[in-house]
């Protein structure tokens, strides 16, 4: 029946003005460009409120499939980013580009106040620190957030841009990484600056007469490290590394400080003999520590992987 000659068009749409002027078009496109830059505002603003309810919990956040410490933030981002790149896509072309490029920037913005949120939540943890009962925990998950909206960013522009537009638009979402690598930087330093505060008083003892008479400080700084590390072990590569060599770097420093304080005088050449054999075993204490902490952590994580397949 469709095929009747008498139901073929009158008019050849071809020829045919579009229904809506360019100038109502762009209108509509704007007022829509417009209407979705104050939603993501708004979308994100809530999604960091929410986290940072998390942070306060008093049980500790959920873990990826490989066993690190996460929150949801990554997700409900990226998700209410991909939908509305999903409704883009149907549209045009330039409109998805504009899409994408609304959400990385905005995404700029809203790192910015995240890095700002995390190390207030730094600074009212040391105000006091039993108030925050989570706060390693909620900080490894934070750092490693860090690295999931990484790998994100560059699956959705792999998604959505073709390898020329991907290296157009490269240059401009750098500042992205680098926000992203400065909060994670601080959340490692803040977790250490966490550690050292317990050391404290242990560090103080070390090149002192109690030290030479046969304290057990470097003892205790082993199994205070440690004990932490088994938390950080919960952090993602790249960080987990270079955490691990600032922590071994900041115990030789100060080390190194209690040396040259001189908190004691040897009285003979005894004395000068044990502090010499004192010092060496605990250098080779150290160097076991952090070969231990290095491999200990990858074979923990292992094991999680494997008992939850």
């Amino acid at each position: 029946m469709m095929g009747n000659p008498e139901l073929a068009p009158e008019v050849d749409v071809n020829f045919l003005p579009p229904l809506v002027s360019q100038d109502v078009v762009d209108d509509l496109l704007n007022t829509y460009m417009s209407t979705l830059t104050t939603n993501i505002i708004g979308w994100l603003r809530k999604a960091l409120e929410t986290d940072k309810k998390d942070w306060l919990k008093e049980n500790e956040p959920e873990s990826d499939q490989d066993g690190y410490y996460q929150t949801t933030l990554p997700a409900i981002v990226f998700q209410m980013f991909e939908q509305n790149l999903q409704v883009a896509t149907q549209i045009s072309e330039d409109l998805k580009i504009k899409v994408l490029h609304l959400c990385l920037q905005q995404m700029s913005t809203f790192l910015i106040r995240y890095k700002d949120e995390a190390h207030l939540y730094k600074e009212e943890h040391l105000r006091n620190r039993q108030y925050h009962p989570c706060y390693v925990h909620y900080m490894v998950a934070i750092i490693n957030n860090c690295q999931t909206f990484k790998e994100s960013i560059v699956s959705l522009k792999k998604k959505y841009l073709t390898p020329v537009m991907e290296d157009i638009m490269a240059s401009s979402h750098a500042c992205i990484y680098a926000v992203l690598d400065d909060v994670a930087k601080e959340g490692c330093l803040s977790l250490l600056d966490e550690v050292f505060m317990d050391l404290e008083p242990h560090l103080n003892e070390l090149m002192t007469r109690k030290w030479l008479a046969g304290s057990n400080a470097v003892d205790t700084i082993c199994v205070t490290v440690e004990d932490y590390f088994h938390d950080f072990a919960r952090i993602k590569k790249p960080y987990k590394k270079k955490m691990t060599i600032e922590c071994h770097r900041r115990v030789v420093v100060e080390y190194i400080k209690a040396i040259m304080s001189k908190r004691i005088t040897f009285k003979n050449a005894e004395e000068r003999r044990e502090g010499a054999d004192r010092m060496n075993r605990e250098a080779e204490q150290f160097r076991f520590l952090f070969k231990k902490l290095t491999a200990v952590s990858s074979r923990k994580l292992e094991c999680h992987r494997l008992s939850h397949k």
